[in-house]
């Protein structure tokens, strides 16, 4: 192996915190002389205070693989955006519904203040503009790279993916049990995965990605190993090369050590 990318919730992160321990990891590897970056479904906004924190230097897959962003040199990479007709065509339905939700826009994260108390309960503090609906569209124009619905009411939130499934040119993933992610179908960690590693001239072959949630499988899948969590979906558990512990029981350490150092 010469590279590990990860997950950030529910592999590197519980409860909007990261151990001692996953930090220490992380550090080694790159003190090794291992790549590591991150692949997140995140928005930059969101994620640049771990990116600063853990000091990473390489380029991080955001927002489910539609963005790949380089934070030393502030520069994008590659992004994949909504297209304009079909941003319409969702925003009218999912507000039919009366759900909350924010927009990625390639630029900053827009929402309302209800939607962003939301996510910021699950994953901390962040960067956002907040917006009322009759505002929202001025920054649309800086082109969407995801729309995250975030909805306790399952019996809503299944009913508005159903609904969804019948518009063409987009990708549905719960990344988390309460969140619908919406993108461009073009989008995935997956995808971003081969563009990162052929950018960086590493083959896939000697990859390790390690997630737990659906929006995770297609990175695992295209990884020379990929790893799954013991709090994994199911999908990426039988998908997945080896199976580590759980996020509350240092997987992450747990993989590392014994599929790279052999601990």
């Amino acid at each position: 192996m010469k590279m590990v990318v990860a997950d950030l919730d529910g592999t590197l992160v519980h409860q909007k915190k990261m151990s001692k321990e996953t930090r220490q990891t992380i550090h080694q590897l790159k003190e090794d002389g291992y790549y590591f970056t991150l692949a997140t479904g995140r928005h930059k906004d969101a994620t640049r205070a771990l990116v600063e924190e853990l000091n990473i230097d390489l380029p991080v897959i955001l927002t489910n693989g539609a963005c790949i962003y380089d934070y030393q040199s502030e520069t994008v990479i590659h992004q994949d955006t909504l297209e304009k007709a079909l941003l319409d065509q969702l925003l009218r339905i999912i507000n039919q519904k009366q759900v909350s939700y924010l927009i990625y826009t390639t630029k900053q994260i827009v929402s309302s203040k209800v939607a962003k108390d939301k996510l910021e309960k699950r994953i901390g503090t962040f960067e956002s503009v907040i917006v009322e609906l009759e505002e929202e569209r001025a920054y649309l124009e800086d082109g969407v790279l995801k729309l995250l619905v975030i909805e306790e009411d399952h019996d809503l939130l299944n009913e508005l993916k159903e609904t969804l499934k019948t518009i063409k040119g987009i990708y549905l993933l719960q990344s988390q049990p309460q969140f619908l992610d919406i993108g461009n179908q073009l989008a995935s960690k997956g995808r971003a995965l081969k563009r990162l590693t052929k950018y960086l001239g590493v083959d896939l072959k000697d990859v390790l990605a390690i997630g737990d949630q659906e929006n995770d499988l297609s990175m695992i899948l295209e990884a020379g190993v990929g790893v799954a969590m013991a709090n994994a979906e199911a999908i990426l558990k039988e998908h997945s090369d080896y199976v580590t512990k759980s996020v509350t029981e240092e997987g992450f350490t747990h993989a590392v050590k014994t599929l790279i150092y052999q601990k």
